[in-house]
């Protein structure tokens, strides 16, 4: 399982913080300090090594939750962040 990076995770309600695997321009895995929920809407910040700026994902959809592990399926990100992930 590879590491990615910290970033953050934010709805309408909360923000939580919590450490991202398995990038994919498809989607991601995230173990997460707030609970979230199948079917919630998410923006993602994901902080990438050597980079100042974090990586921002402007629409995601909660597909599964396990404990503290949830994934996102990727629904609206810039063509900027995807090149940057594809990097």
């Amino acid at each position: 399982m590879p590491l990615c990076g910290s970033g953050y995770y934010l709805s309408q309600d909360f923000l939580g913080r919590g450490t991202v695997w398995d990038v994919s321009v498809g989607g991601w895995r995230i173990e997460g300090d707030h609970q979230v929920r199948v079917g919630m809407v998410l923006t993602l910040r994901m902080d990438l090594p050597g980079e100042q700026r974090p990586l921002e994902v402007e629409q995601a959809i909660v597909q599964w939750v396990s404990g503290r592990d949830f994934g996102v399926q990727i629904r609206k990100i810039r063509t900027t962040a995807v090149k940057r992930l594809e990097r």
